[in-house]
């Protein structure tokens, strides 16, 4: 189940070339993983805090089947005083990410495995290297 929740997140924010499918822009607040702040950031405060990338383009297919392995993930620690990274799809679906992996969707805590989370975090450096 672990290689299938890598392979979707790779295709969902890589953009496979599938020919297929519709394409949506996804927003993303970000703030590197790892780094200390000042003032936490918080679900109120990480679109000011935050780097955004507007209108990212995504397979629709790639984005729901993420979302799906997100809802699937087992319940976690989810620090809301430490989130780096907000996405935000176009029907409003929001995800939560914090330093440690732990992740707010649909009201609900859970976190991601040590590997998932450090193959995710590459590639959403890789986004903001464009």
């Amino acid at each position: 189940m672990m290689r299938y929740f890598i392979l979707l997140c790779m295709l969902f924010l890589f953009n496979c070339e599938n020919k297929e499918g519709k394409v949506i822009n996804v927003d993303f607040f970000y703030i590197p993983f790892g780094v200390e702040t000042y003032i936490p950031v918080t679900i109120s405060n990480i679109e000011k805090q935050g780097k955004k990338k507007n209108h990212y383009p995504l397979k629709e297919n790639n984005f729901k089947s993420m979302l799906l392995l997100l809802k699937n993930a087992k319940h976690g620690h989810f620090d809301d005083q430490y989130i780096r990274l907000k996405i935000i799809s176009p029907k409003r679906e929001i995800v939560y990410i914090d330093n440690n992996g732990g992740f707010r969707f649909n009201s609900e805590d859970k976190k991601l495995d040590s590997k998932t989370f450090l193959k995710l975090k590459k590639i959403i450096e890789s986004i903001y290297e464009e």
